[in-house]
């Protein structure tokens, strides 16, 4: 399995973190105000963008919409399905 992000790994990569947000902030804060939580997504993808992670997320691509897959697509980070996940790590039910 690839690396996993623990707790004590939660240095965030400002610079890439206010990028990521300055580029998809509108979507994102209506988004997560209709809902009435917060949102840690572009903290996580830029994680994964410094340090070589993959994303693993239940979100799919959509057009137009500021969804995880569609921030990694623009960002060349890698990002996959949890299906696509337990494919790839070879889990079988």
């Amino acid at each position: 399995m690839g690396p996993v992000l623990s707790p004590a790994s939660r240095t965030l990569p400002t610079k890439r973190a206010g990028s990521l947000l300055s580029q998809f902030q509108a979507n994102i804060e209506q988004q997560k105000l209709y809902k009435g939580g917060h949102n840690a997504d572009p903290f996580v993808i830029a994680k994964a963008a410094t340090d070589g992670f993959t994303v693993v997320t239940m979100e799919k691509l959509k057009p137009n919409a500021a969804k995880i897959p569609n921030i990694c697509k623009h960002f060349n980070v890698p990002c996959m399905t949890l299906e696509e996940f337990m494919a790839a790590e070879g889990w079988q039910f």
